[in-house]
């Protein structure tokens, strides 16, 4: 696993949540390190749906009380975030990158 597959999942995953609430769809990247609340891409609600997907792709809670919230502002300290669980993640594809 790398991070540009984690930034692919969690644009496709983004999509999906603003698709949910009627926002315009995705037309450019996101750059890893932009905020993506100032950027408008996420608010404080689709903020907690994009953690509960990445403890899905996980299979692990995400403990907001060691977790600090900045943590995932970015697609980056998101992917950095997850490259430290990656022992325990249940990516599908996973065994092939071994």
């Amino acid at each position: 696993m790398d991070p540009e597959h984690i930034y692919e999942r969690l644009t496709a995953a983004i999509a999906v949540i603003r698709s949910g609430v009627g926002e315009e769809p995705l037309t450019e990247p996101i750059d890893p390190d932009a905020n993506l609340l100032d950027l408008g891409l996420l608010d404080s609600f689709a903020i907690i749906e994009l953690v509960t997907e990445v403890g899905k792709v996980t299979g692990r809670d995400v403990d907001f009380i060691e977790v600090e919230p900045e943590t995932f502002f970015t697609l980056r300290s998101i992917a950095d975030y997850m490259l430290g669980l990656d022992a325990e993640l249940a990516w599908p594809d996973r065994s092939s990158a071994q």
